[in-house]
């Protein structure tokens, strides 16, 4: 294999790492009642972003609609499970 072919597994991974720290950090926000800071989780995902949203608007909307869909779900059945 090829140094490229390499930088792009690395990305494939850093960016499957990233999103779970994402996952993980939107449910303790949902458990912990602090919605608000759900904010900061999509200020700094546009920031970081930025380029992507300006290629593939509609890509990048939809990838972060359903990850926080998803993410926010299993947050309150957590929530309803704990009994909060």
């Amino acid at each position: 294999m090829d140094l490229s072919c390499w930088a792009a597994i690395l990305y494939y991974w850093v960016q499957a790492g990233i999103g779970k720290c994402e996952n993980l950090l939107i449910l303790t926000f949902m458990i912990l009642e602090a919605y608000t800071a759900l904010a900061l989780v999509f200020a700094a995902k546009a920031i970081v972003r930025r380029e992507d949203m300006s290629k593939n608007t509609l890509f990048f909307l939809a990838g972060t609609m359903i990850n926080v869909t998803y993410s926010i779900m299993i947050g309150l059945i957590l929530k309803i499970l704990i009994g909060n």
